[in-house]
């Protein structure tokens, strides 16, 4: 199935399979929420965010970095922390949009 449709339907369990074989099974919203966030930053200093980033949030990797937008791969529970240091840095933050999309759960269990 499409996955932009299952996440826009009213299914509340799901199944992976890959190569004929079931790699997990169980409610779409325990396992899409048991997922670290990609998370996209509107900023005004992307080359200083990312190096507070570096410096100080090990388990945060840039997925991409655009001309004022940074695209992070985050813990849920990191985010506060992480927009106060950068805060604190004097970087302006003009936006914060996270995602948890079930294609990109499933490439990584699947590259997993």
């Amino acid at each position: 199935n499409l996955s932009s449709e299952i996440e826009n339907s009213t299914l509340n369990r799901m199944v992976i399979i890959n190569k004929g074989k079931s790699i997990i099974e169980g409610n779409v919203d325990q396992l899409l929420n048991s997922e670290d966030l990609i998370v996209n930053l509107e900023i005004d200093n992307v080359e200083l965010s990312a190096q507070i980033i570096a410096q100080s949030f090990k388990n945060v990797q840039v997925l991409s970095v655009f001309s004022n937008q940074l695209q992070l791969a985050i813990n849920k529970s990191e985010v506060p922390e992480l927009t106060k240091k950068l805060i604190d840095s004097q970087v302006r933050i003009f936006a914060i949009e996270s995602k948890r999309k079930l294609e990109d759960y499933f490439i990584k269990i699947v590259n997993n």
